[in-house]
Order: structure tokens, then sequence, then C-alpha cells
């Protein structure tokens, strides 16, 4: 089946190829991780859609990264289809007046995005005739012109999301009828021009075969309908260059005529703040010169991934994958390897997920205060006897992981001092024969970060919210123990300390639990025994 696959999937690129050169198709590009390029260029611009938006804390703005993500798209197709493409279509439709000289310095000579688009940037009001988006517009700025079409907004959708459930035939004629009413409106019948724009792969998984049906359907009636001509965007600019032109290009995306999708919620602008501060070290390291070649190629890859709009769509409850802790997890994975390839400290906070989630309850609580002996074994009978329990297994909703992975039990608890959070975690006796494997405990405290990080060749360390490390006891011989100071958190009784335990090997995240949220631990008072009596 692979070999089969692999000789489809080579085909086709000579395919495209070959239909380029004949003129039956255009390529064209985006930049080269998905970027939305205006909020690269400068996060406050979202609140020209949105004026009250909440924005990061820290204004992220590096259009130098927006001019690299479309330089590397048309650099990556040139070197795929020996020629340079003469259209982008911006992620999202994402566009604005900032980004106009980007593409201009990069020779492309029109973009896309919607009509809503267009309507803000010529300040139409919303229900208007839309006869005025049937033709280009020429953008202006100071580096050069750029052409730009807009997309019939209705029309698009109906092959989006409407057209999927009509019979294809029935599907292709109400287009067809649609584009006739168009021309019967306009006054320019001859030279209209209509932009049918839509995701190139998320439709067709929900019409009847694959929707090959439907577009044979489409572009049957197309071709045999004598006053339509389907054209490519530069082979109508050549024949009828825009006359008119936009003076203030409105600063958007074809998804409400905003940029909300990607920033002002928390997570979002929690993850814009990460990617600003790792953004921020790179430059840092950079310009220190310390640094070898290839180890600053690598950053700079992991840095333009991390600015990829995909993370930020699943941020947020706008949008909602039923898996958005992965895209979480994956995101601060690429901010992790930035500061891998830096050679500098992990922070802290790439360890806790962005995404808001629930304390996962416990299945048992402490009944008394107790002292261990950090000697990883259970020393006696009575050890942990009054601890409080997590079953880590079966924190992870995924049932395959419940039965192969490696963490089992986290057991809890406090001395009699109340000075000292006892620790103990039970996993697979297998994980410790390779090297460079580890235990890694996040705590947070008052929105503050602490981690116990162990690994048996290098003993237990504590590392403060400032990124400080102290020695403190930990071990691992048949299970893992250890006691932190809470001193060390200020910490008071009845706070609550939010906790996830993560093994890792070589700074990779192998598992954690739980998978989503946290486990929630709270510091008693020194009657903890008399209330787990009386109760």
């Amino acid at each position: 089946i692979f070999e089969k696959e692999f000789e489809i999937i080579r085909k086709i690129v000579p395919l495209y190829k070959d239909m380029a050169e004949k003129g039956k198709v255009e390529l064209t590009t985006t930049p080269f991780t998905h970027p939305i390029l205006p909020l690269l260029c400068d996060t406050d611009l979202a609140r020209i859609a949105s004026p009250n938006l909440s924005l990061p804390k820290r204004r992220f703005s590096h259009k130098e990264d927006a001019e690299a993500q479309v330089k590397m798209a048309l650099d990556y197709f040139e070197s795929i289809f020996g020629f340079h493409p003469r259209g982008m279509w911006p992620s999202e439709g994402s566009v604005g007046e900032k980004v106009i000289p980007i593409f201009v310095s990069n020779r492309v000579n029109w973009i896309a995005s919607d009509e809503e688009i267009l309507t803000k940037s010529l300040d139409l009001r919303d229900g208007k005739k839309r006869d005025y988006i049937y033709e280009p517009y020429v953008v202006k700025s100071d580096k050069g012109d750029v052409d730009m079409i807009f997309r019939d907004h209705i029309l698009s959708d109906l092959i989006g999301f409407s057209y999927k459930y009509l019979e294809a035939e029935t599907a292709a004629k109400d287009f067809l009828k649609r584009v006739h009413d168009i021309k019967e409106r306009l006054s320019d019948k001859e030279h209209a021009l209509i932009s049918v724009i839509l995701d190139g792969e998320n439709a067709w998984q929900d019409y009847p075969n694959d929707g090959k049906d439907f577009l044979n359907a489409l572009y049957t009636a197309l071709e045999n309908d004598d006053e339509v001509e389907t054209v490519t965007v530069s082979e109508y600019l050549d024949r009828y260059p825009p006359t008119k032109e936009i003076s203030h290009l409105f600063t958007g995306s074809w998804i409400f005529h905003n940029l909300e999708t990607w920033i002002g919620e928390e997570e979002e602008n929690d993850a814009w703040d990460l990617l600003g501060k790792a953004r921020d070290e790179l430059e840092s390291v950079q310009r220190e010169g310390k640094i070898s070649e290839e180890n600053l190629r690598m950053a700079w890859k992991e840095m333009y991934a991390a600015e990829g709009s995909d993370w930020f769509w699943w941020f947020g409850d706008d949008q909602d994958s039923g898996r958005d802790w992965e895209y979480d997890e994956e995101f601060r994975r690429h901010l992790m390897n930035i500061y891998y390839y830096l050679g500098e400290p992990i922070p802290l906070e790439l360890y806790k997920p962005i995404i808001r989630v629930g304390k996962v309850l416990m299945h048992k609580q402490p009944r008394g205060l107790f002292d261990i002996v950090v000697d990883g074994e259970e020393t006696n009978y009575f050890e942990w006897l009054d601890a409080g329990v997590f079953d880590l297994a079966a924190q992870s909703g995924d049932v395959m992981k419940q039965v192969s992975g490696k963490l089992d039990k986290m057991y809890y608890g406090f001395d009699e001092k109340i000075s000292f959070l006892n620790m103990r975690i039970d996993l697979n006796k297998e994980f410790f024969k390779r090297e460079r494997r580890g235990i890694r405990i996040l705590l947070n405290v008052k929105d503050k970060d602490y981690m116990v990080d162990y690994m048996p060749a290098e003993g237990c360390k504590f590392i403060r919210s400032d990124g400080s490390k102290i020695d403190i006891e930990g071990k691992y011989t048949n299970l893992f123990e250890t006691r932190i100071p809470l001193s060390e958190m200020d910490v008071k009784p009845d706070d609550a300390i939010a906790v996830v335990v993560v093994l890792v090997e070589n700074e990779v995240e192998l598992e954690r639990r739980p998978e989503s949220g946290f486990l929630d631990i709270k510091v008693p008072t020194k009657h903890l025994e008399e209330i787990m009596w009386i109760v």
C-alpha cells in the first residue's frame, strides 16, 4: 500500500508543473509556515478591526520575520517548480497596509483576500450592492504596487459548506444560475471577474465520492457555457489590469474581517507572550555571536515553525479540535527547542500547558501528617499509609496509554511540621534502564512556577521560579521519593499547589499526567489528623 501511495505522490509535482506550463492552472504559494503576517509585523494591528481587543502583555513586532516567511515560501516553490510564482494567498487571507511592501520586495504581483476586507477598505456599508467585488484593485505602497482580487464570499462558501448536501448536477446548476444572475446585474458584463476562493482540502471530505462528482459536473457546466470563461488570475490581470485603487487596505482576514481567531483570548495572548520571549532570547544570543551557525539555523527553524497560525487557531474557546492539548504541547516543544539550540535553560513556564483546564480530582485524600525516609524504597508498611493517592495511569483519556504508560501512582502528603511536601511516584521499573531519562514534577503556586528535576546521575534539583536551583532530597531505587521544601514556594495553610508529573528523555517529554489540567493539592493545617478523625 505504501509503495502505491508513494508512486502516486511522486506524480503530483510533475503533473502540476505540466498543467502550469500549459496554462491550465496557475500555481501559487502561501507564507512558509502559514503565519498571520499582520500579527508578525505587529500584534497591535489586531485592534484596527477590534479596537477593544485584549492584547498580549509583550508586544510582538517583527516585520523581518514576516518578510522571511514570504521569501522562504517563494524560494521553496521555485526550487520545486523551477519558476517564481506571480501570486500568493496570504495565510487565512490576512492582509493590511503593513504587509504590502513585503509582497512588493519579493516580486509578488498579486494577492487575494475576502470581500469583507474590500468592503472595509472602501469604507462601504455592509449590505450595499456587492458589484464592486467583481473587479481587481491595485494597492499602492512606498515600495511599489500589488494587485488584489477579492473572493465572492457567498459562492465560495456554497462550495465549501453547502453543496455537499445536494446532488452534484443540482449543485452545479445552482452555481451557474448564480453566476448568470451576477452577470445580469453588472454594468460591465464582459470584463467582470468572479473570484471563488476556499480551502483546497477541507471541503471534499464531506462530499460524496470526495467531491469528484460535483467537480466534474461543475467544470463540465462551466466548459459548456458560452457566456462564462474560466481564467487564471494572472491571465485575467494581463488582459484587464486594475483601474481602481485602494488607498487604505484594511487589516484583517477572511474570517469576520478581523484577526480575533489568533489573538485576544487569554490562551492566545499567553502563547504570543511565550513566542515573543523566545524571539527576544534568540535575537540576543545571535547578537553575541557565540552560537554555531548550525545551532542558530536550527533555532530559527523552530522559531518560524512556532510562528505558524494553527497553534493560535486552536488556543482559546473559539475553536476546538477535541485534542487541543496536543497542539499546545507541540507549540511549547518548538519553543523549548529554541532554548535547547541556543544552549540556554528552558523556562519553567514552557513545561506548563497554555490551555486552561480544570483540576483533576483525587482518588484518595491524605489521612494525616507523616515523615518519610528518602531512599527510593517503601521503608516500611506505615511509611505512606496516610498519604493521598492519585492514580496517574487513569489520568490518560486514551485506554491504550493507560495500559502502556510508564506512570502508575503518585502518593503525597506533608510532614508533621508542614515544612515539606512528601511525594512518591510509582512507575514502570524499565524506565530508568535507558540513560538521560528523568522525572519532572511541575508545581504552580499563586501563578508562580517551580519544578523538581530528577535524573539518577545528577541527583534531585529544585528549580525556583527565577530559574535558580538548589539540591533537595530525591532518589529512585524501586520507586521515586522526594521531599520538597515548602519554604521555597512561600505557601501557607489552605494554599493550593497545582501538580503535573512528566517523564523525559534527552529533554523530550515522553509522558505527562494528567495529559491536560493538573492535580490539585491543598496545604493542610496542623490539625489535619483531628479533622480526618472527625470525618
